[in-house]
């Protein structure tokens, strides 16, 4: 028995999706799909403007067997951060034997000529690298400068998302010595950020867009026929969630960095002390959002405020969410260790065998409630119960934003506390 696995975040899930789980069983003639999905929050810096729970759902009635939730620390890390911790986590249920990833540009060489490049770092590539970090540019860019410095006829592969997201996902696979072979699937076509729903398959932020402006209706053929049903009978219950929903908590937090505890003697009355614990936070940028918070309106609106052409926004979200959601040093520090992780199972097929071969060959412990999470030990532990606690926060906005009826919030009960989504056919 084979079995594939896609690393995704579906927010939200349509047809395209749909498309690649089809395509990776065929591709690699795979009996079993395991999805590893981002939870409530996303790698954009945002909360998934649908939570969990609904997108679980979307996964297993659209071929999905098995979907495991990738940690907070990992799901809002960069590119290099998300795709280390997806691939810990495939490693330590010990029975995959694929992961199909979509690109750009298909050509698996390229794509591993350049993971190689970035992980062994020839010392004419690592040289030109430092020089272009010496001149203030982000890690990132200095990155991409080296590669068509050192081998030009491969940067151009670096200016698509999914090709970077494809290159991590090669580096882990290299670094963890991983037996999991990997298959890339080149994208129809090249809207991943278009805002314009397309008349084949439209991204997702183009269907975002749509739901932003009240438009379920055009996004109808872009969403599988058995989950349109589902966005309809939850929309405005418990979904649209934005950035700007968390406004007022950013700003709270934002307030506690800047209040003068010394002037106003309150040190017996908070006793806390509030820094900015992001590990890839510059002065620069610590400096900006100290002298402009006094000016914050809205998350959205306090990012565009602070940006900088040496971060990207998605950089910015990412460290602004990281301040709204307390997340710390331990949480951040984790993704750079070996640690084998936990497997938190969101929701499997219940027809399926997935769940024994979970059971008998899985190394990590393997949650299916939260009493199971708070068996965990030390920094897992303190991982774990951080992702409660930022999924408390989840639904405690929403239930802020949908709170005009008694059914709103017997809806975002019924959908955020859920410990396992069991899909029968």
């Amino acid at each position: 028995m084979k079995t594939v696995a896609i690393v995704a975040e579906f927010n939200p899930f349509h047809t395209g999706h749909k498309y690649i789980i089809k395509k990776a069983k065929e591709l690699t003639s795979a009996d079993h799909v395991v999805v590893i999905m981002s939870g409530n929050y996303v790698q954009r810096g945002e909360p998934a403007i649908i939570n969990k729970y609904l997108r679980t759902s979307a996964a297993l009635k659209c071929g999905a067997d098995l979907v495991i939730e990738l940690p907070i620390r990992y799901a809002t890390a960069s590119a290099e951060y998300f795709a280390t911790g997806a691939i810990k986590i495939l490693n330590s249920l010990n029975f995959i034997d694929y992961l199909v990833f979509g690109s750009e540009n298909d050509n698996l060489d390229a794509l591993n000529e350049i993971a190689d490049i970035f992980t062994d770092e020839p010392s004419d590539f690592k040289t030109i690298l430092k020089a272009n970090l010496k001149k203030g540019n982000s890690y990132p860019l200095s990155r991409s400068l080296a590669l068509s410095e050192y081998k030009p006829e491969l940067v151009d592969v670096l200016n698509h998302p999914n090709n970077i997201l494809s290159i991590e996902y090669l580096k882990a696979l290299k670094k963890t010595n991983s037996q999991i072979k990997p298959f890339s699937i080149k994208r129809t076509n090249d809207n991943y950020n278009s805002t314009i729903l397309d008349e084949d398959f439209s991204s997702a932020t183009a269907i975002r867009k749509a739901i932003k402006n009240g438009d379920l209706e055009s996004i109808k053929e872009y969403i599988p026929d058995c989950l349109y049903d589902d966005l309809n009978s939850n929309y405005n219950h418990t979904f649209p969630v934005y950035a700007d929903d968390f406004s007022l908590l950013l700003a709270a937090n934002l307030t506690k960095q800047n209040f003068d505890y010394h002037t106003y003697d309150t040190a017996d009355v908070f006793n806390f002390e509030w820094e900015l614990s992001l590990k890839d936070i510059n002065t620069d940028l610590d400096n900006r959002i100290k002298n402009l918070s006094k000016e914050f309106t809205t998350f959205s609106e306090f990012a565009d405020e602070i940006k900088s052409k040496n971060e990207t926004m998605s950089a910015i979200y990412r460290k602004l969410l990281s301040i709204t959601l307390g997340l710390n040093d331990t949480d951040k520090n984790l993704c750079k260790t070996e640690i084998t992780e936990y497997v938190r199972v969101l929701g499997f097929k219940e027809e399926s065998k997935i769940m024994k071969e979970l059971s008998n060959n899985c190394l990590a412990p393997v949650i299916m409630k939260n009493s199971d999470g708070l068996m965990l030990k030390g920094d897992m532990l303190k991982c774990y119960k951080t992702s409660l606690y930022c999924d408390a926060i989840y639904k405690q906005v929403c239930v802020n934003k949908f709170h005009d009826t008694n059914k709103a919030r017997e809806h975002i009960d019924l959908q955020l506390d859920n410990y396992v989504v069991i899909y029968k056919q």
